[in-house]
């Protein structure tokens, strides 16, 4: 991407620094242009909104576990695809996206297809397009195998659930668990 070029938000929110060619937006740093990666990617005019640049190395997510942190969105958008930065390649890999209620996770938004991990940036089809207003979201990952995705930045709870790969991703999360305090290269695509 390049050099940073200014620092955006404060503990707690999405990102710290923004790069060239991002612009800051309520503590998020938002991109337009450009392809996905492997998987095809939002394409053309397309913005990211999240962890898109990587964290630099990755920590191992254990399988059968949907895991993820919240995510507030500062403008509309028309959800497409889910981004994940690998460190690792051939796991079984899904995306999910909840609704927060007070900093819970609670109904399903959104999921993506099931794929197979590559290493690097990877955008997922979302199964259908869905338009989410302004407000907080939780954005969750769920692996086949144990899988190397990028960890760091800013701290912020994880909350998960129990969840085999081979089991449809829940309508409502119900009972979850919070996990230690960290940021995940997940992202999501849209316009």
């Amino acid at each position: 991407m390049g050099t940073s070029v200014t620092t955006c938000g404060a503990n707690g929110n999405i990102c710290q620094a923004c790069f060239s060619g991002q612009v800051c937006s309520f503590g998020q740093c938002l991109t337009s242009g450009g392809g996905g990666g492997a998987g095809g990617g939002g394409g053309s005019g397309s913005t990211r909104v999240g962890n898109y640049v990587s964290f630099g190395s990755g920590n191992t997510f254990t399988a059968s576990y949907l895991l993820g942190f919240r995510l507030t969105l500062s403008q509309s958008l028309l959800l497409t695809h889910f981004g994940v930065i690998s460190f690792s390649s051939g796991q079984s890999a899904r995306f999910a996206l909840y609704a927060d209620n007070a900093g819970t996770p609670t109904n399903l938004m959104a999921q993506s297809t099931l794929t197979t991990l590559t290493n690097g940036s990877q955008e997922v089809p979302a199964t259908s397009s869905v338009s989410l207003p302004p407000g907080s979201y939780w954005l969750m990952g769920n692996y086949g195998s144990d899988a190397q995705i990028g960890k760091g930045g800013t701290s912020t709870d994880l909350k998960y659930i129990s969840l085999p790969i081979s089991d449809s991703v829940p309508t409502t999360l119900g009972t979850h668990t919070t996990y230690g305090s960290t940021q995940v290269n997940y992202y999501l695509v849209g316009f």
